[in-house]
Order: structure tokens, then sequence, then C-alpha cells
């Protein structure tokens, strides 16, 4: 990578000298430059599912099925964050936890696309869907913990990604109404 290129990178987390750039730094560099542009459109499509589903609950029917699409294009991105970040040795995880982040978003998108294909109701896709993030969980809280060694990273932004993949973790929950098919959240057990 040209001197020029490697200065223009910013990494996730604190400077790189010029001494310690070496063709393993300037690949994890080139990693870190994927995972911030993954990481602000991820931010980008959860800011649109937020404001998506205030309108659709406000009465704007348009905006489920745009909804749905978002909600399925942000599993998708976090199974590849998951996979992206595993290049960046200060943030590698074991591949167990790595196999299940990416499998996390690929459930997660395929929930919507149950819904979307109107293959199943809202419920039951919704199900689908909370598993999937639930199955991300794990993976969120093995990053986090792997950057607190990194002393850039404060302490706060460690402390919330691992309770919100703790919290993520809760929605293995909704897996236990998908043997049934349940698709009536009014028969539904009060857990799910």
């Amino acid at each position: 990578m040209p001197a020029a290129d490697a200065r223009s990178v910013r990494p996730l987390w604190g400077s790189q000298s010029r001494t310690s750039r070496t063709k393993h730094s300037s690949m994890s560099t080139a990693a870190q430059q994927t995972a911030n542009r993954l990481a602000r459109m991820l931010g980008l499509v959860a800011a649109f599912n937020a404001v998506s589903i205030v309108l659709l609950y406000s009465g704007i029917p348009i905006f489920g099925p745009l909804n749905d699409a978002g909600v399925a294009l942000a599993g998708l991105l976090q199974g590849v964050l998951a996979w992206r970040l595993q290049l960046i040795p200060a943030l590698r995880v074991p591949p167990g936890v790595l196999l299940l982040g990416m499998l996390g978003g690929i459930v997660a998108a395929v929930g919507s696309a149950l819904v979307m294909s109107h293959a199943t109701g809202w419920f039951l896709a919704g199900l689908v869907t909370l598993l999937g993030f639930a199955l991300l969980g794990p993976w969120v809280i093995a990053v986090a913990g792997r950057a607190r060694a990194v002393p850039e990273w404060p302490g706060r932004f460690v402390a919330f990604g691992q309770a919100t993949g703790g919290l993520m973790c809760i929605g293995v929950i909704g897996g236990l109404g998908l043997p049934t098919r349940l698709d009536d959240p009014a028969t539904a057990p009060w857990y799910l």
C-alpha cells in the first residue's frame, strides 16, 4: 500500500506510526477501513429502520415492507461485519463464535424474507428474525470483550457492546415458538 494511501486510512482506533507499518498491518488497516464502512452503513440502516417502524405504526403502511427490507439488510451487514472484523487481529474471535455471528445475520435476513415473500405472517417471521439477532449476540459480546484489550477503545463503548450482546441473546426465547410455527400473536404464550 503506498504511503499516501496508508495515511488516508482512518483506523477503528488510535493511529499507526510510520515505522510500524508492515504488510500485515497494511492488510489490517485495509480491514479496518472496510469495517468502518460496514459499521457506518449498518448505522444508517439501523436509523432508517427505527424511523420506518415509527412511521409504520403511525399509520403509513408503505413503511412495513421498507422496514422488513431494512431489517434483512441489517442482518446481512452484521454477518458480513463479523467476517470482516476477523481480519483485524485485535478483534479476532474464536471460529465458532464467528460462525454463530455470521449464521445469525443470515437467519435474521431469512426472517424478513419470510414476511416479504408472504411465506409466513409477520409474527412467525419476527420470531425467526429475533432468533437470528440472538445468534449474533455472543459474537457482539466476544468482539466487545476483545476490544477491552485495546486501550484506544473507550470503556463505555466496550460495556455498551457487551450489554447489547447480552440483550440480543435473550432473543433465543423467540426460537421456542418456531417448532410450533406459531403465527398468531393472540394465541402466543406470554414469553413470546
